[in-house]
């Protein structure tokens, strides 16, 4: 069989190890200038936190049920916060409690299990196929004001697996977003001053990483069309992986002179 231009060999394919942004392994493959912007005044900022195993509360026949529950006994402004929620009385007036928001879905493969669901109310009782979590949707909107997309962060770092998921985040074609969980990298990356760097050299390595992006787009999207069905969509998962590495070096462009 003739080898065609598409084809690596051994030697080719470990050479491509050294380069940091570089294609998924396909089986094709084998023999067989920014404008700077305005700052919001009030940029909006949306939280979400995951008790893994949930709270325990006493049975609803007892009298302290009531009392330590998460919701008010009353509706509208004027309810009286629960001794679970009294922490938050200075808040009142800035918050909304919402109920009704469990996932029946979840219910039905235990809840201790729901974390791939939790933001994404996904049915995962057969085949592994999520959806896009809520704060990724809310990420499209608000990231432009923000110097990071959005931050995943949990007590075990990366994706998980299946019921036993480490991350809540969830992209458009429902692959997990991995968390983060190193607290000292955590720290020199979103609060460390320059990076270490001057701003200077970090403004080289940005543009050379976006070159970089730029080079393996351009490559990856010219040989599409010469690629099996398996291939075509592993392609695509990658190439939106790709187009977010894309879209955070020019966010880290834009914001490279406003301080951390």
């Amino acid at each position: 069989m003739s080898k065609k231009s598409w084809h690596l060999d051994r030697r080719t394919f470990l050479k491509g190890l050294g380069v940091s942004c570089m294609l998924p392994y396909l089986e094709g493959m084998a023999m067989t200038n920014f404008t700077k912007f305005a700052e919001p005044l009030e940029p909006k900022r949306l939280c979400f936190l995951y008790f893994p195993n949930g709270v325990a509360l006493p049975p609803e026949e007892s009298v302290y049920h009531k009392k330590w529950n998460w919701f008010p006994t009353e509706e509208g402004n004027n309810y009286t916060l629960s001794q679970s929620l009294t922490p938050l009385e200075k808040h009142r007036n800035e918050m909304s409690i919402m109920g009704g928001l469990s996932h029946p879905f979840s219910r039905n493969v235990l809840g201790h299990m729901a974390g791939d669901s939790f933001l994404t109310g996904g049915d995962l009782r057969g085949e592994y196929k999520n959806s896009i979590s809520v704060d990724q949707v809310a990420a499209e909107k608000l990231s432009k004001f923000t110097r990071f997309r959005s931050l995943s962060l949990s007590t075990d770092g990366g994706v998980g697996y299946k019921s036993r998921t480490s991350t809540l985040s969830f992209n458009s074609s429902g692959k997990p977003i991995p968390s983060e969980h190193r607290q000292r990298e955590i720290f020199e990356r979103y609060f460390s001053p320059n990076g270490g760097n001057t701003t200077q050299e970090r403004t080289r390595s940005l543009r050379q990483g976006k070159k970089i992006v730029d080079l393996v787009l351009e490559d990856s999207k010219s040989f599409k069309n010469r690629l099996g069905v398996n291939d075509q969509v592993k392609l695509v998962v990658y190439l939106s992986s790709l187009n977010d590495v894309e879209k955070q070096l020019s966010r880290n462009v834009k914001w490279l002179n406003f301080p951390l």
